[in-house]
């Protein structure tokens, strides 16, 4: 098949501009509805053994992680698979580098919101800091005294995301390599952010419903909190994706995000009883101020892929 861009490598100050999405375009001959629906239904395949596998063992970190983290290359093996079968170049994917500007936004934007979710709580009351703690745990984790906390944050901010990254890339691969160029060529941004976001959450409810993922809010309070906040931090990334061109930046938002929550705020904050409703990815505060802050991006994102698709029609 023939890949044609859409424009060239966005410059970093275009981003929040009104420059057009850089979008990959498959050919004709490429029904994007079946090929969707394959992408589903592979990942959806790839990922059932792990998930069997966490679910028997009612635990996250078995082997060492590696279950959990292979599983999150489930939806990249998927898109491989469907570049293979429909003879789509790997260059669809994005996998050029968009430059480090492109890529900060990935790191700045979960670092922004989440910062802003977890001083609300801490400041309210509704989730009270926990420093304490975090900096018990980060003495007996690096065996030492004095600047303990510091050195754990700053370890996490930085190696942390790059730890975490190599298993966000098997995820943004997929969600944002593939799965948003591909409903790009047919929907409007809030199109493919709907849809995807939803498929997005979707991939997670095994481990949330009947696993350990999850947090002592009543479940519906989770799931909704959850998905909110997955749909909008998709949107972000799809957002990423399509006005750098490149797949980078949402790999940078999905480690950052990951990492900075997960082993940076969550230990600093305590998550039981009333505080488990509004803190942590199932909570009220990340689902309310990711909502907040993809707003103006959601925006952007709709004129920017709507110039482009009329572009095609020019």
């Amino acid at each position: 098949m023939v890949l044609k861009r859409s424009a060239g490598t966005a410059s970093p100050s275009a981003m929040m501009g009104q420059s057009p999405a850089i979008l990959p375009r498959l050919s004709r001959d490429v029904h994007v509805s079946l090929l969707v629906a394959l992408y589903v239904a592979l990942t959806a395949l790839f990922t059932a053994p792990w998930t069997l596998l966490l679910l028997h063992a009612h635990r996250l970190d078995i082997g060492r992680g590696f279950v959990i983290h292979t599983e999150m290359w489930a939806p990249a093996l998927a898109a491989f698979t469907c570049c293979a079968l429909f003879r789509i170049p790997l260059s669809f994917l994005g996998f050029h580098w968009p430059g480090a500007r492109a890529v900060s936004w990935g790191y700045l934007l979960p670092v922004a919101y989440a910062a802003t979710a977890y001083l609300l709580v801490w400041a309210t009351g509704l989730a009270p800091a926990d420093f304490a703690g975090f900096l018990h745990l980060s003495q007996k984790s690096l065996q030492i005294g004095s600047g303990a906390g510091a050195l754990n944050a700053l370890l996490i901010m930085t190696f942390g995301v790059l730890q975490s990254g190599v298993s966000a890339a098997g995820e943004e691969i997929g969600w944002r390599g593939f799965l948003v160029p591909a409903l790009a060529q047919r929907l409007s941004f809030t199109g493919l952010a709907l849809v995807s976001g939803v498929i997005w959450a979707l991939w997670h409810y095994p481990l949330i419903l009947f696993g350990t993922y999850d947090s002592t809010a009543p479940k519906w309070v989770a799931l909704l909190c959850f998905t909110s906040m997955i749909i909008a931090t998709g949107a972000m990334a799809a957002w990423l994706r399509l006005k750098s061109g490149s797949v980078w930046p949402a790999v940078m938002l999905h480690a950052c995000h990951n990492a900075v929550i997960q082993w940076l705020f969550d230990s600093m904050t305590v998550e039981s009883g009333r505080a488990a409703w509004f803190a942590g990815e199932f909570g009220v505060a990340l689902a309310v101020m990711s909502i907040l802050f993809v707003i103006p991006i959601w925006r952007n994102g709709s004129h920017a892929l709507a110039a482009t698709h009329a572009s095609y029609q020019g």
